[in-house]
Order: structure tokens, then sequence, then C-alpha cells
């Protein structure tokens, strides 16, 4: 595969992911560290679902957990690969069960490598959970947010709720 052979379904499968990063405030000090691992599934065509067990500054991100496995569920979002084998993805959470709120959404850029085996991403924007159209992203001067991976081929296909 040449570097430009990339396209949607180079990137396809289960993904496991650990994320490992920082939020700044505006005077540039750390504010939040952010912990975690995350099983993410390409489908191929450009949606994606994910579930993930997140801290944050040492202690879990609250959100309702999946009742099975205990990771926080029900994340999906979309992702564009591009013919160098870069790309972008936009990862939507539920919102919380709080009338007039929105889930938070994260922005990523990211690389594959190895004809789609790796992925290597980066947040690049973070729009936190809150009252719907108050929100107020964050953007990658904020922050420091790292996502590397490595695809799981023995994992089954399954979707998650």
């Amino acid at each position: 595969m040449r570097i430009d052979d990339c396209n949607q379904s180079t990137l396809k499968g289960d993904y496991a992911l650990r994320i490992s990063g920082q939020v700044f405030n505006s005077a540039g000090i750390v504010v939040t560290q952010r912990d975690g691992i995350v099983m993410q599934h390409s489908d191929g065509a450009g949606g994606i679902t994910q579930e993930d067990y997140v801290f944050s500054n040492g202690v879990l991100v609250p959100r309702a957990p999946d009742p099975a496995t205990g990771f926080h569920f029900k994340e999906s979002g979309t992702y564009t690969v591009n013919s160098d084998c870069t790309g972008n993805a936009t990862v939507n959470f539920p919102a919380p069960a709080v009338a007039g709120y929105s889930g938070a959404v994260i922005e990523v850029m990211f690389v594959l490598g190895d004809h789609g085996r790796t992925i290597h991403q980066i947040v690049s924007s973070l729009t936190p959970l809150g009252p719907t159209g108050e929100q107020a992203t964050v953007p990658a001067t904020s922050m420091q947010m790292a996502k590397s991976s490595v695809r799981c081929p023995n994992i089954a296909a399954r979707t998650i709720n």
C-alpha cells in the first residue's frame, strides 16, 4: 500500500486506545488531567462507535455505565480518511439525564499506519457537556490529549448500544 492508498474502508475494525492528556486554563495551568482506555469500532464507511473508561483528576468520569461491562457506552460519531492516510473524526457523547443539557463532543485528528492496523489520534477540540447552546468549545491550544491504538483483529465484530 502506498501512502496515498487510504480511504474510508482502510479504517475498519475494533481499535484499543489509551487516553492521556491535560486541559489547561487561559493562564496555561493544568485544570484537568484525563486518563483512560477506549474500545473504538470503525465500520469502514465513516461511522464509529465506542465505549470508554475514563478518569478526570483521578475520579471516574460520572456517566451511566453499561451494566454488563461498567464502561461508558452509547458514544458514536463519524470519520473521514484522506488518501494520504490522515483523517479526522467527531465523537458525540450521550446527553446526561438532565433536561436541556447536551452531551460532550470531541474532534480528533488521526494518522493511520501499517495498512490501517494502527491509528494514532490527538484531540483537536473538546466541547464539554452542559446546557444546550451554552457549551464552550475548548480549542487545541488549551489542551493536550493523545490517543494511541492498535487494531484488535481477534475481537468479533459487535454493536455497541
